[in-house]
């Protein structure tokens, strides 16, 4: 079930939400919710993240190459989402190796679009960034192109 909410005071409950002084449009969606049911040693090591309108979330960085450099607090999974529109998401698993591990997005052929909007998650943490409209590929130097995020 997908639900979309407009104001009010919600209460998540275990099969639908609760909306009061607002309103909800629920509809049913394809699932295969079995799929997600994990064991315990399965957990730990999983996650899941909702993601909801960024409302008042401003992004805190503009990138000026459409092929940013990353300077991650650790190695590991590394998950690059556009937040603006749906479709575009780059789901990356980086060596754990020193302290700052470097990934190099032109190093391995991902480019993201100019204009949009992105949020980097790495070790448990989130930022949200913007790559400026004039963006290029290449057309900043490696000192510009770093992002030290997180």
């Amino acid at each position: 079930m997908r639900e979309t909410i407009q104001g009010g005071k919600v209460t998540v409950g275990k099969t639908q939400s609760q909306v009061d002084a607002g309103k909800v449009d629920r509809a049913t969606t394809q699932c295969d919710g079995g799929g997600l049911l994990l064991a315990d040693n399965q957990a730990v090591q999983s996650g899941a993240m909702a993601f909801r309108d960024l409302g008042d979330i401003k992004p805190s960085l503009t990138v000026y190459d459409t092929s940013p450099m990353l300077l991650l607090p650790q190695g590991g999974r590394v998950v690059i989402k556009r937040v603006d529109e749906k479709g575009e998401r780059h789901k990356l698993q980086v060596d754990k190796s020193s302290y700052r591990t470097k990934l190099d997005l032109a190093e391995i052929g991902i480019g993201l679009t100019p204009g949009a909007n992105y949020m980097l998650s790495n070790g448990g943490k989130t930022m949200v960034f913007t790559v400026s409209e004039d963006a290029k590929s290449g057309g900043a130097s490696d000192l510009i192109r770093r992002i030290v995020p997180l």
